[in-house]
């Protein structure tokens, strides 16, 4: 009944309004949406490149020093790149008991990193010997049974790896492995991040 045209052909008022009201709203929404999937703002974003974050006893962030080469890359805080790193400490404990807590390395989501190695001084349970094992002291974690730092968990190349030293192992002289060196007592860890 409203929409009957009047004795001209022409619709009612009424009528006009409401579809108006009607596309109106239509055109109203359909910004707010497209709007909604454009904007930035819940992006995070952070820069590209290869960097190094480093630690020392209990997981505390350190200047960089030349005490564990082998890395490439630009110095950064780890909160630049996401990074948290749990377990520990890695300090030396001069002891045969030796210290092997583990440390969780993880990177956050939001940036597009991903961890590529771990560098970090490990020594011989017991009295240092000369030379000193391993020699050098500074080495690379891997995932093998001989390695003295393992990756014990995870991958590299992705955001989460937990490394230790190889405490309960028949290496330098059957002493196994624990966190640290004579030279290096506070320890020294360097965790090499890659960002796209």
């Amino acid at each position: 009944m409203e929409d009957q045209a009047d004795d001209e052909g022409r619709v009612s008022r009424r009528t006009v309004i409401r579809r108006a009201a009607k596309v109106g709203a239509v055109a109203w929404t359909a910004p707010l949406i497209i709007d909604s999937f454009a904007s930035p703002a819940a992006a995070a974003t952070c820069a590209a490149g290869s960097f190094n974050v480093v630690y020392q006893g209990s997981l505390t962030q350190i200047p960089p020093t030349t005490a564990c080469s082998g890395t490439t890359g630009t110095n950064t805080a780890a909160a630049n790149v996401g990074l948290t790193a749990t377990g520990g400490p890695i300090g030396h404990v001069a002891s045969t008991t030796g210290n092997s807590n583990p440390v969780r390395l993880s990177i956050a989501g939001g940036c597009s990193c991903v961890i590529t190695a771990v560098r970090a001084h490990v020594h011989r349970r017991g009295a240092p010997t000369n030379p000193d094992c391993p020699n050098p002291a500074c080495q690379s974690a891997s995932n093998s049974a001989t390695a003295p730092l393992r990756r014990t968990a995870g991958a590299f190349n992705s955001s989460t790896v937990t490394v230790a030293p190889n405490y309960n192992s028949n290496l330098c002289g059957n002493a196994g492995i624990h966190w640290g060196s004579p030279s290096q007592p506070g320890g020294y860890m360097v965790v090499q991040i890659t960002c796209t």
